[in-house]
């Protein structure tokens, strides 16, 4: 399975994301690459991508390193890392669809960068 999919299906048993709406999703922040169109919910990528980083690297440095002895595991953990975050997101008044939309959005434009893309 590929690891957008294992993500996607723990985002989906707290929301209902079309593996085409995913599709979607992952050919426009392909396109996007390099232009002013590729952004985070309408944000500059950079603006966020500290913050973002910081909370992966927290999750790597508490659970990631304790919990996966293989790198091949590490998309369980940030599948069910990102499917509780989109829970609370729904129990904070999101709207399950967007609150999905938004973390697959974030995961694929934070995973094309690194520190030295900034």
């Amino acid at each position: 399975m590929e690891d957008h999919l294992s993500v996607l299906a723990f985002i989906n048993a707290v929301a209902s994301l079309k593996e085409e709406q995913i599709g979607g999703l992952a050919a426009e922040m392909t396109n996007s690459l390099g232009t002013d169109r590729f952004n985070i919910w309408g944000m500059a990528p950079g603006s966020v991508y500290t913050k973002i980083k910081e909370c992966w690297d927290g999750i790597y440095d508490n659970m990631t390193c304790n919990y996966c002895k293989d790198p091949s595991e590490w998309p369980i953990l940030f599948g069910i890392t990102t499917q509780m975050i989109v829970q609370k997101a729904i129990q904070a008044g999101a709207g399950p669809e967007e609150a999905a939309l938004m973390a697959m959005q974030c995961a694929y434009v934070i995973s094309k960068m690194d520190d030295d893309s900034l």
